[in-house]
């Protein structure tokens, strides 16, 4: 009858799944032991509970400054729409950390400052640095009205690492840097996740950003480096799903 062949297969089911547990099991460790021990440590470090309230906070403090109620003075000086840069704080020369933050816009970004060292406290530096980068001089002051649609990203670099060649950088792990006559430029992992860059594409793109020919990816003058980083995104279209 139809019904009896019916009624083993939920059982049938269950035991299967019961079975499949233990590899399930397995299998997310394995996938959490691949993960390099460098970003594995930082992530310790900024989980993401930490990461969100440093891009709420870089959100928070460039929104007031554009609306004209910066910080009281400080490193930055005054210009643009918000008066005065709120003071950088956390900065301690030798400290290993990095922060960049970044406000992206429907067309792209608005604006992207990174500090990728010194940094021994994100969660001091972040207002500065956010209050910077949204009046970033490559796209021109965010306007306060604009905040409510830009994606904010919190960015948390490593210890950047020399490395003998492109090649040997991690995309969708490492921040990528070039240094040309000791003039440091980099592009934010990030930037080349939304652009689904390979190691070559990113390389090119950043040689790009320094001014410098994609052809020279290989000159010995060149020096590279790699930074592995952990970002939060915070999307206004999704938290107001």
């Amino acid at each position: 009858m139809p019904s009896r062949a019916r009624g083993p297969a939920p059982k049938r089911r269950q035991l299967a799944i019961l079975r499949l547990r233990p590899f399930l099991a397995s299998a997310a460790i394995l996938a959490a032991c691949a993960e390099p021990s460098d970003l594995r440590a930082l992530r310790e470090d900024f989980p993401e509970a930490r990461l969100e309230s440093l891009a709420a906070a870089a959100r928070d403090a460039a929104e007031l400054g554009a609306g004209g109620a910066g910080g009281a003075g400080g490193a930055g000086g005054a210009g643009g729409a918000g008066g005065a840069v709120p003071p950088l704080l956390g900065m301690e020369p030798g400290a290993p950390r990095g922060i960049g933050i970044r406000f992206i816009g429907s067309d792209g970004d608005r604006g992207c400052v990174s500090f990728w060292k010194d940094v021994e406290a994100p969660e001091e530096a972040v207002a500065a640095t956010a209050a910077l980068a949204a009046r970033d001089q490559r796209y021109g002051d965010i306007a306060p009205w604009e905040f409510a649609a830009l994606r904010v990203e919190a960015n948390v670099y490593g210890d950047f690492r020399r490395i003998d060649s492109w090649r040997e950088a991690r995309p969708g792990i490492d921040t990528l840097m070039v240094v040309a006559a000791d003039d440091p430029t980099l592009i934010q992992v990030g930037v080349a996740l939304d652009e689904g860059w390979k190691a070559r594409e990113y390389a090119e793109a950043v040689l790009r950003k320094a001014g410098l020919d994609p052809a020279r990816l290989d000159d010995a003058a060149l020096e590279w480096r790699a930074a592995p980083t952990v970002r939060f995104v915070i999307d206004p279209s999704r938290t107001a799903q």
